[in-house]
């Protein structure tokens, strides 16, 4: 921050300059905004393996501490938007049939796994990782069959489960 007198300048710094300040923040990530002088950014909070994926997200007070943090530090003329993830569901069909493993354990496994795949940021001590916005299929059908303990995999199919800002539900087969 010497290079900008402790005032952080691109999106770069601001992430890290989050980081830096708040040890309970995993990852922060700036988004460019349509908007003139317009800061967005994500954050989200560090999880023990144990807790359920949505308590990523911060509360309010949370979001209103780094607001006033960085406020001290940006132009008066920017505003300034702390976001929380927003989870999309998926649910992945196939018939696999498992390699040298009982099925229960290789289902557990491959659950694990693929969702270590598709949120890698869920384990804060992999190092930063960018948040992925879209993930393609056949990305997920490549990443399945390369698992050693899978030998075939047919019948494939994700169902994309997305709620609407009214409370309703969008399926996408």
């Amino acid at each position: 921050q010497l290079r900008h007198k402790k005032r952080p300048v691109t999106r770069w710094d601001f992430e890290k300059f989050i980081l830096n300040e708040f040890d309970w923040v995993s990852h922060a990530q700036c988004f460019e905004s349509n908007k003139e002088n317009k800061l967005t950014i994500l954050c989200i909070k560090k999880i023990q393996s144990f807790q359920n994926i949505n308590e990523v997200t911060l509360s309010l007070a949370e979001i209103n501490e780094i607001k006033f943090f960085l406020n001290k530090y940006i132009s008066p003329f920017t505003k300034l938007e702390i976001i929380n993830p927003i989870f999309e569901d998926l649910w992945i069909k196939c018939k696999i049939i498992f390699k040298n493993i009982q099925n229960g354990k290789g289902l557990d496994m491959l659950n694990k796994d693929l969702l270590n795949y598709i949120c890698p940021w869920k384990n804060h001590h992999s190092g930063f990782q960018s948040i992925k916005t879209s993930i393609k299929k056949i990305d997920i059908i490549n990443f399945i069959k390369n698992r050693e303990y899978v030998d075939f995999v047919t019948g494939f199919s994700v169902l994309h489960l997305k709620t609407i800002e009214d409370g309703s539900m969008e399926i996408f087969d």
